[in-house]
């Protein structure tokens, strides 16, 4: 199934290369530009409370007045509404486009089409669904995460050699099974929009389309990472020897590290590709051996 998967990441990219960059760019200038006014309803918000900003960032929460509680409540509130209008017009969009791009090969779609559909849609629903299935997966990992830590922590404060190595078995166990359980719900929030489930159908069915399937899962996000790992090690090289380079040597490096950067873009579609792909194999699997299961028991 991963050598599908590799194969088949390859065949999209080139197919839609242009268009999933085209896309990448107008989200980022897209959620670039709509800062702008939500700098400028703060500010109003500020100055029509009163508030004093030269001095408000050198103050401390013991001298805060009414007026600067009252703006830093109306500007998270603001923070928190302009959160939300991403989800719905580009968060929502974006991830719709990309599970369409990756469901069929045969089939010639068109990117931008469907993403100003998408947007069309203005759908809230999905928007505040999508909010809550990440609450709901925080509740269910924070937990599993704490007792981790804990277990962790008792390891290194242990003196007695035999409890020490329990708790550290217990602890890697801990991990492998959070890990586990993030691999079972990965797909969620992308059968959430695709299917216009409910937060706890998208839950389920993430989990039964992931059933026996950890190991292709795996293979897929070490993939993906490995590649992201390949394009941090130069970077992090830079870092190390830069610090006692000559200024010659200094504008090479830093022309060596734009041209990192640009390679980095160039290769962003294809890993962005890297996180839809996986779901419309999955998806195709699943059904496929549902209908197999129908035909045999008629």
């Amino acid at each position: 199934m991963f050598r599908e998967f590799f194969k088949d990441s390859f065949y999209f990219a080139k197919k839609y290369y242009a268009y999933i960059f085209g896309l990448i760019a107008l989200n980022m200038i897209i959620a670039a530009v709509s800062i702008i006014p939500l700098l400028i309803l703060i500010m109003l918000f500020g100055m029509f409370l009163g508030v004093n900003f030269n001095e408000l960032f050198d103050s401390d929460f013991s001298t805060f007045s009414g007026a600067v509680a009252g703006f830093i409540v109306l500007s998270s509130m603001l923070f928190f509404v302009w959160l939300f209008l991403l989800i719905v017009f580009i968060q929502y969009p974006f991830t719709k486009t990309m599970i369409e791009l990756t469901r069929d090969k045969e089939i010639v779609k068109r990117p931008f089409e469907i993403y100003f559909g998408a947007i069309k849609e203005k759908n809230f629903a999905v928007g505040l669904r999508l909010i809550g299935l990440q609450l709901l997966i925080m509740i269910i990992l924070l937990p599993i995460g704490l007792v981790v830590g804990l277990l962790g922590f008792a390891a290194t404060k242990v003196d007695i050699a035999i409890l020490k190595v329990i708790l550290f078995i217990l602890c890697i166990v801990g991990v492998i099974f959070m890990f586990y359980v993030m691999i079972r719900i990965l797909y969620s929030q992308t059968s959430l929009i695709d299917k216009g489930f409910g937060v706890m159908e998208s839950l389920k069915f993430s989990a039964e389309i992931t059933n026996k399937k950890a190991g292709f899962i795996l293979l897929t996000i070490l993939y993906g990472t490995g590649i992201n790992v390949i394009l941090q090690i130069p970077s992090i090289v830079i870092d190390y020897v830069s610090k006692d380079l000559t200024e010659t040597q200094v504008l090479s490096v830093g022309i060596f590290s734009v041209v990192l950067v640009v390679i980095y873009f160039a290769i962003l579609p294809y890993l962005t590709l890297l996180q839809y792909l996986p779901y419309n194999m999955l998806l195709k699997r699943w059904e496929d051996e549902k209908n197999q299961n129908v035909y045999v028991i008629g």
